[in-house]
């Protein structure tokens, strides 16, 4: 409170996170930049949390809103001045009153994309050296489905496994935007499988089903 600090902010800092999950709002950004808090009303400065809970159709008992109340109190003497005011006042209620949430939606867990029967293919790893030379090549696999976007277009999407590499140039190599070397962990993901028109100078057809590194 005008940079200031009370034991009531940290128990104002409290009310918020209840709120905030109770509601399950959070401030979002736009694109230029500015927030906006559908739970916080900065004009009147006014906590809304019960009218989104109401619009929710989410309840709580009278109480416990009378508690979070108290303390998102704007001016911080009307607020608690300590935990032990709030302990005493939720330590009060008849065990049958103690407040509890009667209907709070989970948040729905992102499931994972149901993928199609994957296919196998064997395609060649091609490493070149910096004039584009190649040194060494060996036969490698990998899984893919069909993704078909239209009648007449259809995507090869291959299944790259997730794992961890080192990325970054050895101190005495590259450029120094390329240090420090790091450790990069990637998850799972797809690539689609497309082909290339020219690589080094040479035809489609000298790479075709090819990696080259």
């Amino acid at each position: 409170m005008a940079g200031f600090v009370f034991p009531a902010s940290d128990l104002y800092a409290l009310g918020i996170t209840c709120v905030r999950l109770l509601t399950q709002c959070l401030p979002m950004q736009d694109d230029s930049g500015q927030f906006h808090d559908r739970l916080y009303d900065a004009m009147n400065g006014e906590w809304l949390w019960r009218n989104i809970l109401q619009a929710k159709g989410i309840t709580i008992s009278e109480e416990l809103g009378r508690i979070l109340d108290k303390l998102l109190q704007h001016l911080v003497k009307n607020r608690y001045q300590s935990a032990l005011e709030v302990l005493e006042d939720l330590n009060s209620l008849p065990s049958e009153q103690v407040p509890v949430i009667s209907t709070i939606p989970l948040p729905v867990s992102p499931t994972q994309p149901i993928l199609p029967a994957l296919q196998t293919f064997e395609f060649n790893v091609v490493r070149v050296d910096t004039a584009g030379k190649e040194i060494k090549r060996w036969c490698s696999k990998a899984n893919f489905f069909i993704e078909n976007l239209s009648s007449e277009v259809t995507l090869e999407m291959v299944s790259i496994p997730g794992g961890s590499f080192i990325m970054g140039s050895p101190r005495n190599e590259g450029n120094i935007d390329e240090f420090p070397q790091h450790i990069v962990t990637l998850k799972p993901f797809l690539w689609v499988n497309i082909q290339l028109l020219k690589l080094n100078g040479k035809p489609l057809h000298h790479y075709h089903k090819s990696i080259v590194v």
